[in-house]
């Protein structure tokens, strides 16, 4: 038996998705799992059984009896996702996981309607990872039918990179397009707010700092010198997502060292007070006034316990454990 996971190429290099799906996949390599390279492209070039072609080169070196895990979206819409999940239906014996990275239904309102196209696509799947008891209870209530399940809680961050030790600073760290959110525009607080993405369409004041897009490695170790992370949305509809969905984000600032300020209700709020990790906020007006009141030695304190926390993500542990769990439950009745 060997095990499979797919791969996204093509997407920009300040893709996210393609990112979280890269490092995914070198822990999945470093446990002996072969790669099935997916390339994101117009699939209005192809019909069908130009589609089936190309995916059928991509599974060829999939036999009976293997496992795949599919890291879903593939960002080639659903239809590619459901010709690919029906070819490899045609294995005898193969065991199908389905890792659920993001759920478009859930993640952008005008693709609501394609709720039940991908539960139809996710019941063709022996098991799934899914990023929090609460997706997949909505996805259960929705017609969802696979049983064996595993929740992900939070994304690992592999690097062996030498970071810096944070140093006390009352500035909120964000990464992010600041034109996706409002609050990066519209900040009037003590807090300096320093926002990582493009800076073009920043409006910059005295305590608003536009650092830039950086690359994974060059952001941790910026972010690594101090201050908090922050997780934050004021929308309502991504608010909702954001306590169902696992963050990106909130595993970089902890795996470069720093504490974290969270908007109340988002799905790994339980890991951030188990272990210490950052402060919970309602609004930015708390956050903001928490910063300026927080002492030196209870932020070395938050800081101390990331460190520690950060080593399972930095390794890669978390997720090699939800590999090893979801392999020991494929092979159970």
């Amino acid at each position: 038996m060997r095990i499979h996971i797919t791969n996204l190429y093509g997407h920009s290099p300040k893709s996210t998705a393609q990112l979280a799906q890269n490092l995914t996949t070198s822990i999945a390599k470093s446990l002996g799992f072969s790669e099935l390279g997916v390339y994101a492209y117009d699939i209005n070039a192809d019909n069908d059984i130009e589609m089936r072609k190309r995916i059928d080169g991509i599974i060829a070196s999939i036999s009976q009896g293997d496992v795949v895990i599919l890291q879903l979206p593939m960002w080639n819409t659903h239809r590619y996702e459901e010709t690919f999940i029906n070819a490899l239906r045609g294995y005898a014996d193969l065991k199908i996981v389905i890792f659920i990275h993001d759920f478009i239904p859930f993640m952008f309102e005008p693709n609501r309607y394609l709720l039940q196209d991908y539960i139809e696509i996710f019941n063709k799947a022996d098991a799934l990872i899914i990023p929090s008891q609460k997706m997949y209870d909505i996805l259960r209530g929705e017609g969802l039918t696979v049983d064996k399940y595993l929740i992900q809680h939070i994304w690992d961050i592999p690097n062996n990179l030498w970071l810096n030790n944070p140093i006390f600073s009352k500035t909120l760290n964000f990464s992010g397009q600041p034109s996706k959110f409002k609050f990066c525009n519209e900040w009037n607080y003590q807090t300096t707010l320093k926002i990582f993405g493009d800076s073009e369409n920043i409006d910059t004041k005295e305590n608003v700092i536009a650092a830039g897009w950086h690359n994974q490695d060059s952001l941790m170790l910026e972010l690594s010198k101090g201050g908090f992370g922050l997780v934050w949305s004021e929308d309502d509809y991504w608010s909702e997502y954001m306590t169902m969905n696992v963050t990106y984000k909130l595993s970089t600032y902890l795996a470069a060292g720093i504490p974290v300020i969270v908007k109340r209700g988002i799905s790994n709020q339980s890991i951030i007070e188990e272990n210490e990790l950052g402060i919970i906020c309602d609004t930015l007006e708390e956050a903001d006034n928490i910063i300026q009141n927080i002492k030196e030695d209870e932020y070395y304190k938050l800081t101390s316990n990331v460190k520690k926390f950060s080593t399972l993500l930095n390794g890669g542990y978390i997720t090699k454990k939800l590999f090893i769990d979801m392999i020991n439950l494929l092979m159970k009745k």
